[in-house]
Order: C-alpha cells, then sequence, then structure tokens
C-alpha cells in the first residue's frame, strides 16, 4: 500500500515538472508588477500626500522607539531592584 502511495506521488510529480510554464502569462504578470510598485513609489516620492505619509511614519518610527528605549530603562531599573530583594 505504501509503496503504490508513494509510485502515485512519484508520477504526480514528473507530470507537474513535465508541464512546460505560461512564459507569457509569468512575463505578463512580472510587467504589471513592476509597473505598479513603480507607481506606488512614484507616489511617495512625488506626490505631497504620499510625503505627508512618509512623514507621519518617520515621526511614529521615532515615538516607537523612545517608547522601546523607556521601556527597556524602566524594566532594567525594576529588575535592578528584585536582585536587591
Amino acid at each position: 500500500m505504501k509503496a503504490s502511495i508513494f509510485l502515485a506521488l512519484a508520477i504526480l510529480v514528473i507530470t507537474v515538472v513535465a508541464v512546460p510554464a505560461d512564459d507569457k502569462g509569468q512575463e505578463d504578470l512580472k510587467k504589471k508588477m513592476m509597473k505598479h510598485l513603480g507607481e506606488v513609489r512614484r507616489f511617495f516620492r512625488e506626490d505631497p500626500l504620499g510625503q505627508k505619509i512618509i512623514d507621519q511614519f518617520q515621526e511614529m518610527i521615532s515615538i516607537a522607539k523612545a517608547i522601546r528605549q523607556r521601556i527597556r530603562k524602566r524594566l532594567g531599573e525594576y529588575l535592578k531592584g528584585l536582585e536587591n530583594e
């Protein structure tokens, strides 16, 4: 029984590998994705709204870093207090 399952899986793998890939469909998909990525990049670089979004994200990242530093500092103080007890 196990041998027949293994044989069936092997045949399935061989047939999947043997089927030629549709290169035209793949290239069209690549072109569409590259075009979309270019549009997104251009939006964030040139559009005023995109630049404001970038500024907001950068501010959010700096706030998150400050919060992380405060948490680490307080946690360190707390752990030192536990060690002293």
